[in-house]
This record gives structure tokens, C-alpha cells and sequence, in this order.
């Protein structure tokens, strides 16, 4: 399975983790009193699983010390996706990944979002037993509020309230209108989405601010991306 977009994307994208988002979370978790020695990443809505392994690969070259433990992997990185098809092909480019990439990523959960927060259906497995046992560093969401319905973004918000640790990151990825507007290209994407599911849209960028400070988030920063896209980070207080 194969995602152009998120071939196009990965490198922009890359550049504000290394950047400015996995500083600002080491930073925040060395001034707590945290036992956890390896970052806890959740990727919400994985696709095809590109953004999975380009992070979790990029993240594991960049680690330069050495984890405490030997048996340790700096990070653990936890993809999510409810399509089926999508999960298959992120497992099967974690299968094709060295050894030392695969340790640090977890086989792919159903994950589906609504108002009430996120629904995990197979937590009989593993891979949830894991994630259940760990507050979580950073959740990651690209390019899926504006291909669902409202309540998925409700859901999210929810989800990375109950899940992030204090100080934990949500970043977003995607889309969005400021002020009630975008760009025209935005404005045609918008209706087409529209046209396709009446659910779907380009959000505006306020509801979604909005919806998480309703949560406990705050807004940190948004920056601009390529191809009129917004990284949009929020903060659990």
C-alpha cells in the first residue's frame, strides 16, 4: 500500500519533530519525576504506515546516547489505524525493517474515534497490553481531521486528555481554515471533500482550539507547511 502524500510530507514533517517537538518533550519529561526511560509515541491514523517507519527510523539514527538499559529502545512507537488494509501494510513494512527499528515499533492497533474518545478493539493483544500500561509522551495525527467525521476530532481531543502525560505533545497535521478562511486551493479541497462525504471538511482552525482546550490542552504553536498545511501543536496542561 502506498501513500504519496505522506511520501511528499514525511520530510517537513520530520524537520518540526527533530526540530522543535521531541526537544520540547525531552525537556518537559527531565523536569518530572518520571520512571520512564523511553519516549511513548501513539500514531493515530497510520495509513499506510510511511510516517511510521520514516519517524521511527529518522528518531532511532538521531538517538545519539545510549538507552540505560541494553534491552531498552529509546522510544516506543505505537501506529494506529481501524482500516484494516492499512494495518497489513504498516505490519508488513515493520516486518521488512531491520531488526533494530522493529524493537523500537509496535504491530498496528485498531484504533476508531468517536465523541465518547478513542475505542481500542483488540485489547486482548499484546501490542495493547503494552500501550495500556503507559502515559504517553507524544500523539501524533496527520492528515485525518479533515477526511472524518467532527466527532473523530472530539474523539482525538479526548483521547490525548486521558492518555497524554502532563506536558505531553498532540500534533496535528493538515489542512485548515483561520478566521473562517483558507487559500483558494484549501477552499476547492474543501468542497470536494464536501462532495465526496458531507461529514468531511477543512476545519477551522479555531472549533478545533477550541474542542481542546475543552480537553485540558492548550495551543502551543502552529506552523506553516508546505502545500498550504498547518502543523498545530497542542500541550496537556
Amino acid at each position: 500500500m502506498d501513500s504519496p502524500s505522506a511520501e511528499r510530507n514525511k520530510g517537513p514533517i520530520w524537520s518540526v519533530l527533530s526540530s522543535y517537538l521531541l526537544p520540547k518533550i525531552s525537556e518537559s519529561t527531565s523536569k518530572q519525576d518520571d520512571d520512564q526511560s523511553s519516549l511513548q509515541i501513539l500514531e493515530v491514523a497510520a495509513g499506510a504506515g510511511v510516517h511510521t517507519l520514516h519517524f521511527a527510523s529518522s528518531m532511532l539514527d538521531a538517538h545519539k546516547q545510549p538507552s540505560q538499559n541494553a534491552q531498552q529502545s529509546p522510544f516506543q512507537w505505537y501506529p494506529t489505524d481501524p482500516d484494516n488494509t492499512s494495518r497489513s501494510s504498516i505490519k508488513e513494512r515493520i516486518l521488512a525493517a531491520p531488526p533494530s527499528i522493529q524493537s523500537c515499533i509496535s504491530m498496528p492497533i485498531d484504533l476508531t474515534l468517536d465523541k465518547d474518545g478513542g475505542k481500542f478493539h483488540d485489547e486482548t493483544t499484546r501490542e495493547y497490553a503494552k500501550l495500556s500500561q503507559q502515559k504517553l509522551d507524544l500523539i501524533l495525527c496527520i492528515n485525518m481531521i479533515h477526511i472524518s467525521r467532527w466527532d473523530a476530532t472530539l474523539g482525538l481531543m479526548k483521547l490525548a486528555t486521558s492518555r497524554l502525560k502532563r506536558g505531553g505533545v498532540l500534533y496535528c497535521y493538515g489542512p485548515y481554515k483561520v478566521n473562517g478562511t483558507a487559500t483558494q486551493s484549501n477552499l476547492q479541497f474543501d468542497m470536494a471533500l464536501k462532495a465526496r462525504d458531507s461529514s468531511w471538511g477543512v476545519r477551522n482552525l479555531e472549533d478545533v482550539k477550541l474542542e481542546a482546550e475543552a480537553c485540558g490542552l492548550r495551543l502551543d504553536r502552529t506552523i506553516e507547511m508546505p502545500a498550504n498545511n498547518l502543523s498545530v501543536i497542542f500541550v496537556k496542561k
